[in-house]
């Protein structure tokens, strides 16, 4: 009851007063929505006699009406409605009534001020540090990428299911056309390639950023790691004239009258990236964030291949068998730099898309060791092969991902807690080169791709 008569009085009194007291707007600086404004900014009221928040604080509105304030905090006000919004005490005396103290516990709604960056929650500074499009709606202006308008530091960590894709041709087996045309026999041909399907598997990613002074600007350092194997089986099927099998990093075959007949691989990749990203945060029209970044990138990215051939001798039909080792091992140090997008939805929903463009100057540590037991017509005899090469060459990366991200705001804007889900293509142009024993030569390049799905978490605060 006394909250009402309250509100009442003061209704009355600056009604009556009105043409005392006015707030002077600028429309070319504020948008068409009004704004709560502090009775201690003489920018917006001059009646105000004391413009410091200190412990206790002296105000008056007009002839009738004063009062004095206990405890840090601000009023607000728009025509002749008064808004207060602290953890604090006030006592106002309207003319002849006696003074009418009133405690408010509950924070404010920080969706009425446009910088919440004071020692409380409420305590607003009504200029904006953010540019001028974010008048209208102060809540707006903030991405996943950039929530906080006075965060300090973020942490976000990512659930990666990758599946790479390494198209290595590393066995062929043909088939010998004479089995259903006499006329073309020992010509081989229909030949099935060798080519690893690498399993998917799950990796993660983690981010550790800090807001920097310069408003909008952030600095962070990443780091990605991601590991897959698969394998592959070829074989004659127990059938040497009619089938042939040929591996082409195969120095030595396991038995001298006779080609391998079986032959299995094994391929892994292992991916490490440590990245330093600095990036600008830019909005435009309140539904769109732009966000370019460039830093530093350093990579270990293993590829390795390991075949194991088996055959008989067909005079003494003792089995033997070759295991060779193909190392391709990258380590390089570049540069990086990409461009990520928000559309703004709404109700905390952004659709985003990011592209990253790296490159990499480094060195390839290239190896292919091959060692078994040959069967000849003599016996068994042990055998070692090694080439080992060093190459030095650049290298881009390019990095696509795209997906839906959905995040809050909590204790007074002062935590944000988002959630992103999305898929992800990397692509490694001519990342593979192997080496034979026989001739030490590089071999020709090949591709590699690496693909699926991002799921993220971040913190800012």
């Amino acid at each position: 009851m006394k909250l009402m008569l309250f509100v009442s009085l003061i209704c009355l009194s600056l009604s009556a007063e009105e043409t005392n007291h006015e707030i002077t707007k600028n429309e070319s600086t504020h948008s068409k929505k009004e704004k709560y404004f502090s009775p201690f900014d003489d920018e917006h009221n001059e009646s105000v006699n004391d413009k410091t928040t200190a412990k206790s604080s002296s105000f008056q509105i007009n002839n009738n009406t004063k009062g004095r304030i206990k405890d840090k905090g601000k009023l607000y006000y728009k025509g002749s409605h008064i808004k207060w919004c602290a953890d604090a005490k006030m006592n106002l005396n309207i003319g002849e009534t006696s003074p009418l103290c009133v405690e408010l516990d509950e924070c404010c709604d920080c969706n009425d001020c446009i910088d919440c960056c004071a020692e409380s929650c409420c305590e607003c500074d009504p200029k904006p540090r953010l540019e001028a499009y974010c008048y209208e709606d102060p809540c707006n202006c903030s991405s996943y990428e950039y929530p906080l308008i006075c965060g300090h530091m973020f942490i976000e960590g990512e659930f990666l299911y990758w599946k790479p894709k390494v198209p290595i041709l590393w066995g062929t087996v043909s088939e010998n056309l004479g089995k259903t045309q006499p006329d073309l026999n020992g010509v081989f041909s229909n030949r099935k390639d060798g080519i690893v399907d690498m399993q998917g598997h799950a990796g993660y990613r983690i981010e550790v950023g800090f807001y920097l002074p310069p408003n909008a600007w952030t600095t962070s350092i990443r780091y990605t790691q991601f590991f897959s194997k698969g394998n592959d089986f070829l074989t004659e099927e127990g059938d040497s004239t009619n089938f042939a099998l040929a591996i082409p990093y195969e120095s030595l075959a396991p038995a001298s009258s006779l080609g391998p007949e079986e032959a299995s691989a094994n391929q892994r990749i292992r991916l490490k990236l440590l990245d330093w990203i600095l990036q600008k945060s830019i909005f435009w029209c309140n539904r769109f964030n732009l966000n370019p970044f460039f830093g530093l990138r350093y990579g270990w990215i293993y590829n390795d291949l390991r075949i194991l051939v088996s055959g008989a001798n067909t005079i003494t039909g003792v089995l033997g068998f070759n295991e060779i080792d193909l190392n391709n091992h990258y380590r390089a140090f570049g540069l990086i730099t990409g461009l990520k997008m928000n559309w703004l939805l709404g109700y905390g929903f952004e659709i985003f898309g990011n592209f990253t463009l790296s490159g990499l100057w480094g060195k390839y540590d290239l190896r292919n060791k091959q060692s078994g037991l040959r069967a000849n017509t003599a016996g068994i005899v042990p055998f070692t092969l090694t080439s080992h090469n060093k190459l030095y060459t650049g290298k881009p990366i390019f990095e696509f991902l795209f997906g839906l991200n959905w995040g809050r705001r909590f204790y007074c804007s002062r935590l944000y807690l988002g959630f992103k889900a999305g898929y992800e293509v990397s692509i490694y142009p001519s990342q593979i080169h192997l080496t034979r024993t026989s001739t030490t030569a590089v071999g020709d390049p090949v591709d590699q791709t690496i693909h699926g799905l991002t799921l993220a978490s971040s913190l800012h605060f």
